[in-house]
């Protein structure tokens, strides 16, 4: 499926270009680096027979980097085990190494902090190599979880028709529940779903810094009312 070079088949010519070729070849690398081959490298080659062109890839893979642990430091309020995806972390112990699957995990990590209301948490990553095998990599993630917020407050405004209370309960907030970004989101999406409004914004009325406790403010912009004539 990487490949972007397609043979002919029945009434079809196929499909065949100088820059699907390079474009094949990148595709195939990026197949491999994610799956723990650092050091592939693919070589295409292009035979012109009559009619026909013939396109060849010649791989060559070198040796698999693989995940020899995966450490978290910084997990005061959370444990590793918790902040777990539903689907589990692509990166575990003998698991093929892959930037992009740590990048991944690191998203799910810091998500996971930002529902449950930290929303000044941070995460990094790390990579260290075994000094006996440069093949096999420790993988650490560097957490500062910071404060949890609270919703101390819910406010209203933009709306001149729509009823308070309405928008209210489609929000879904109220005061001492977790500032969850998640549940942010949900708000926005609930509140432009109703199609009364031409767009909707839910966030802290300040910046998040190192406070424990904000206001929650809901901004609506009402669509133009129809008549009927």
């Amino acid at each position: 499926s990487a490949i972007s070079v397609k043979p002919h088949h029945f009434l079809w010519r196929g499909k065949f270009s100088d820059k699907l070729v390079r474009q094949s070849a990148k595709n195939i690398e990026g197949v491999y680096a994610d799956n723990g081959f650092e050091e592939v490298s693919v070589s295409p080659q292009v035979v012109n027979k009559d009619t026909n062109i013939q396109v060849t890839f010649q791989v060559t893979e070198g040796p698999q980097t693989t995940v020899e642990a995966v450490n978290f430091q910084g997990t005061h309020n959370f444990t590793p085990q918790s902040l777990r995806p539903k689907e589990g972390y692509l990166l575990t112990e003998g698991a093929p190494f892959s930037p992009h699957k740590m990048s991944q995990d690191r998203g799910s990590i810091l998500a996971g902090y930002l529902d449950a209301g930290y929303l000044s948490a941070t995460v990094n990553s790390t990579v260290d190599r075994d000094p006996h095998d440069a093949h096999k990599v420790i993988v650490t993630y560097k957490i500062k979880e910071g404060q949890e917020v609270k919703i101390s407050s819910v406010a209203i405004t933009g709306q001149k028709v729509t009823r308070r209370d309405y928008i209210a309960r489609t929000a879904g907030l109220g005061p001492n529940t977790p500032f969850s970004q998640g549940k942010l989101l949900e708000a926005e999406s609930g509140l432009y779903n109703l199609g009364l409004f031409n767009w909707a914004s839910v966030g802290p009325r300040r910046p998040v810094t190192d406070q424990t406790a904000e206001e929650a403010v809901v901004k609506v912009h009402e669509s133009r009312r129809n008549d009927i004539t």
